[in-house]
């Protein structure tokens, strides 16, 4: 009788044979054990090469060369070939540029690659209010070589001695083989004509190799262009594609668009006056229906996915031993959770253990997933731009958030001018209603009241507090103009007002106010109430007609203000509530302000407090912290010491910027007629600096910590920071099949024999904790430190004045003297018949 086996081990069972079926489904034998056969086992199916360095390969058409770009020791890359029969490496490019994507012609006589050998700066001088730098630009060119000494490119129109030029025959080259003659060969290269200097994002061969089509940058828009080596005419196809795709015999050209897909004929292209339109309406189009339906086995793909994952992380971890872990072990530890996950985003759970295993944190598993939870329009809430506190008449305003000198922050809405506001509220003005309810009609007002508001118009009923006197009378001298205003629009206006009105017309619906039907109703609605009148008696006696009240309106006008002193009245706002970006954004800037303040006042305005963020610096519409750095930093240059905070810093890339201006020694100094000296080594800082970090200091922000602390530019004040500094990478390859990707630590920085940060993270010089109840009740231990550091190393330096100047040189000449000398010496040579 045979004993029942454990539940485990049945399952287990279960597991392999369903493996084994999987592994046959592929085509692998199924008399091979499971742990040696394809998927199921890492040292047999991911064992490949994958070269260190190497990109953009590209086959020789008789396939007895390989061309690929490759990175050089000096961080250039270079265009190499490599014969398979020899192993012989011939490099076509130096190192002195970069040369990438090499293709060779379909005849294999030439081989083309683009270049970027020739650069500008973006920079005049040295010279300029932020320390103006070159920043080099490089506008790509397509290259050609010809592989054969004696030979040019299909370009050479010919002269008194070639009359035909270079005859381009494919037919010819196709039966000759690949051969590469070294002599000279990077001298042979030559630009292909009348192609612009542009941005170029790729380029394919088409027709028989004298076409060429290219994808460029034009205006800001991603184009496809055909040029034709015949006419060296570029022709715009087409905007935008999602993807184009060059048949492998180079005659058909697919350009899927989100119009469809069309098929074009190459040498149509190629047709001598061929317009854009002719040549697009020459497409063979294809338009996918709007739906369709494609049978995936949801297992296989995770488990594809998952095999593929962990042979990306095998092959491309910077430490080809992956820190001492059996990565077969673990590999086949992980797999049978595969096969038991319900849903593809369980898989991002099982990837994240397992390469948890590395024990290296800049790991990050991204699935894309349809079963993930999705969202409804619209924000969720809003925010006001401000702190509260609730009270008996409504919501008290305590503080408006500021986003003074702040990149990118948005004002807050409670203190906002602009052409579509005019707001100024302030601290102990009391908001009573929002949109006509109660504020304290719910415990919880902002978040219930401003719910789905962000970036439409809200009517606010306000009891304001009293101004000071330069308020109040700056609120009187504008009720002076609306009321001579009000008087010129009754009179007919003066030439002013008639030119201003036709402006108005002439700017028509731009000019318009900004309305909202609803903040309109309830404007209109509280103003039968009488609830837009001012509080002010004064302002409203300014409204009040130029005739000699009577006793009557005397006595009526007193009972009226006795009435306001005993009743707070109150004025309507309009204001536009902010998305919860922009409010996470506005309280950051006002974070940075307050603490700005709170160093300007401790030591005088001698020190300069400067906070980061992040290290990314990616461009126009993102993140970009050497930008807020600089708007920091610049303005204090002569400062006697600066505060550098990272804490909560989540890292990028751009250390080394910060690092390099830091470090910039003033070493002569210049003078002028008016004003103050400089240095000659422009906008070098040359007072104390002080750096915080916490345990939210992170990747890149550890790594300008630790810079700080080696090249000994000042303390560092906090707590031990994350921990995590091996860099990674984005290549596409990365990417799984239904666009999942994950990062790759690749790149591990050392230190004196050591390797750095990495589960140690950055150690401060001087330990401080910020204790949470202290921390929630405002206090800033950490910075209070730094304060008192960096007033300290003020006190026992130098001073950061710039040297005086010596005495100015006394360079005039006398005249008389120096006469007298030439004419005693002239007297002498007279005597003795000297020559002089």
């Amino acid at each position: 009788r045979m004993s029942a086996r454990p539940a485990r081990a049945r399952r287990v069972a279960r597991e392999q044979r369903r493996a084994a079926r999987h592994l046959a489904s592929l085509g692998a034998s199924p008399t091979t054990s499971s742990d040696s056969l394809g998927l199921a086992n890492v040292e047999s199916m991911l064992s490949g090469l994958r070269p260190e360095g190497l990109r953009g390969l590209s086959w020789s058409p008789d396939s007895s060369h390989i061309a690929y770009a490759k990175e050089e020791a000096n961080d250039f890359t270079t265009i190499n070939v490599l014969e398979l029969a020899t192993g012989k490496e011939t490099r076509i490019t130096s190192p002195s540029y970069n040369a990438h994507s090499p293709k060779f012609s379909p005849d294999g006589l030439y081989l083309y690659y683009f270049s970027d050998q020739q650069i500008t700066s973006g920079s005049n001088s040295p010279y300029g209010s932020r320390g103006s730098e070159p920043t080099l630009t490089a506008g790509e060119r397509l290259m050609c070589v010809p592989l054969r000494l004696g030979m040019t490119c299909p370009f050479f129109i010919g002269d008194e001695l070639h009359s035909e030029g270079t005859v381009f025959d494919a037919e010819i080259g196709e039966k000759m083989p690949t051969v590469i003659s070294t002599p000279y060969i990077e001298q042979r290269a030559q630009t292909v004509p009348d192609l612009p200097e542009a941005v170029y994002f790729g380029f394919d061969l088409i027709a028989d190799g004298s076409g060429i089509l290219l994808t460029l940058l034009v205006d800001d828009e991603e184009y496809v262009a055909v040029y034709s080596m015949y006419t060296r005419s570029l022709l715009p196809l087409y905007p935008n594609p999602v993807a184009v795709i060059v048949s492998g015999d180079l005659k058909i050209v697919t350009l899927i668009t989100e119009n469809g897909v069309g098929l074009m004929s190459s040498q149509q292209l190629l047709q001598p006056g061929i317009s854009q339109e002719m040549a697009v309406s020459s497409a063979q189009v294809w338009n996918p229906p709007e739906s369709f339906t494609v049978t995936v086995n949801p297992r296989e793909e995770w488990l594809q996915m998952y095999e593929e994952a962990m042979r990306n992380m095998r092959d491309a971890f910077y430490d080809p031993n992956l820190h001492g872990v059996d990565w077969v072990k673990v590999t086949d530890r992980y797999r049978p959770s595969v096969y038991r996950i319900s849903s593809k985003s369980e898989l991002r759970d099982i990837l994240a253990q397992a390469f948890g295993e590395l024990s290296a944190l800049h790991v990050f598993v991204h699935i894309e997933s349809s079963d993930d939870v999705v969202l409804p329009f619209g924000e969720p809430s809003s925010c006001l731009g401000g702190d509260f506190k609730l009270t008996s008449q409504g919501l008290l305003i305590e503080r408006v958030h500021d986003n003074s000198g702040i990149l990118e922050s948005p004002a807050s809405p409670l203190r906002l001018t602009n052409d579509k506001s005019h707001v100024n509220l302030m601290p102990g003005d009391i908001i009573t209603r929002i949109d006509g309810v109660l504020v304290n009609s719910t415990s919880t007002p902002l978040p219930d009241l401003l719910f789905g508001k962000a970036g439409t118009q809200v009517l606010l009923e306000v009891i304001k507090a009293p101004r000071s006197e330069i308020e109040q009378r700056d609120a009187e001298d504008l009720l002076k103009l609306q009321e001579i205003r009000m008087m010129q629009q009754m009179m007919g206006g003066p030439p002013m007002a008639k030119a201003s009105a036709t402006a108005s017309a002439q700017l028509g619906a731009s000019r318009s106010p900004m309305t909202d039907a609803h903040v309109a109703s309830l404007v209109r609605k509280y103003a039968r109430l009488g609830i837009t009148k001012r509080t002010d008696a004064k302002a409203r006696a300014l409204l009040h007609q130029k005739s000699k009240p009577s006793v009557s309106s005397k006595k009526a006008a007193a009972d009226e203000e006795d009435d306001d002193n005993s009743k707070p009245t109150t004025e309507l706002i309009v204001v536009t509530p902010l998305d919860l970006r922009g409010c996470d954004t506005l309280q950051a800037a006002d974070a940075l302000n307050i603490n700005r303040e709170k160093v300007k006042n401790a030591t005088n305005d001698k020190v300069a407090y400067v906070y980061l963020e992040d290290m990314e610096q990616i461009g126009e519409g993102s993140s970009n912290s050497f930008d807020d750095f600089a708007a920091q930093f610049y303005p204090n240059i002569r400062k006697d010491g600066i505060i550098i905070d990272v804490r909560r810093n989540a890292g990028g890339n751009i250390d080394t910027w910060l690092l390099e201006r830091l470090r910039r020694v003033a070493w002569m100094f210049d003078t002028e007629r008016s004003g103050p000296g400089d240095t000659t080594m422009q906008y070098s800082f040359r007072g104390k600096v002080v750096v915080l970090i916490d345990e939210q200091t992170s990747s890149d922000a550890e790594m300008f910590a630790l810079g700080i602390q080696q090249l000994k530019l000042g303390p560092v004040i906090g707590e031990r920071t994350w921990g995590g500094a091996i860099g990674y990478s984005g290549h596409p390859e990365l990417r799984l099949v239904d666009g999942s990707g994950f990062t790759i630590p690749s790149f591990g920085p050392y230190l004196q024999g050591e390797w750095a940060i990495e589960q140690k993270g950055v150690s401060p010089d001087i330990v401080v904790s910020n204790l949470p109840v202290a921390t929630f009740n405002g206090a800033d231990a950490q910075l209070d430190k730094a304060v008192e550091v960096i007033k300290k190393l003020i006190a026992e330096s130098a001073g950061v004045a710039l040297p005086k100047p010596p005495a100015y040189p006394n360079r005039a000449v006398d005249v008389e003297k120096c006469a007298a000398k030439n004419k005693n010496i002239y007297a002498a040579a007279a005597i003795t018949g000297a020559a002089v």
